[in-house]
C-alpha cells in the first residue's frame, strides 16, 4: 500500500458538488463534516441552521461552515433549489 505524505504542487485538494433539493423534501439531520464547507444557492430558496448562523438563502447567498461545525439544510421555497456544496479538506500531514 502507497501512502501520500504530502499534496504535490498543482493538485487542489477542494471539490465542488451540485445539488438539487426538491420541493418538500425531507429536513436533513443536524450534522458536521470534517472538511470546511462552502454553501452557494444558484436557484430557489434553501434555509441554513449552523452553530453560528441561521437564514434564508437566495441566488447569489454563500456560507461558510467551520470544520466540525453542526448544521443541516432544507428547501424553503416553492420548486427545486439548486446549489453548490464545496469542501476543502485539511493539507495532507508530512509523515
Amino acid at each position: 500500500m502507497s501512502t501520500v505524505s504530502s499534496r504535490p504542487s498543482g493538485i487542489s485538494t477542494e471539490a465542488a458538488y451540485y445539488r438539487t433539493l426538491p420541493e418538500h423534501s425531507p429536513i436533513e439531520p443536524l450534522h458536521s463534516h470534517d472538511e470546511t464547507t462552502t454553501i452557494h444557492v444558484l436557484e430557489g430558496v434553501v434555509y441554513l441552521v449552523a452553530e453560528e448562523d441561521e437564514r434564508a438563502m437566495t441566488p447569489g447567498d454563500e456560507a461558510v461552515l467551520q470544520p466540525g461545525e453542526l448544521h443541516r439544510i432544507f428547501n424553503a421555497g416553492d420548486g427545486e433549489a439548486h446549489l453548490l456544496e464545496g469542501v476543502r479538506p485539511a493539507e495532507c500531514e508530512h509523515a
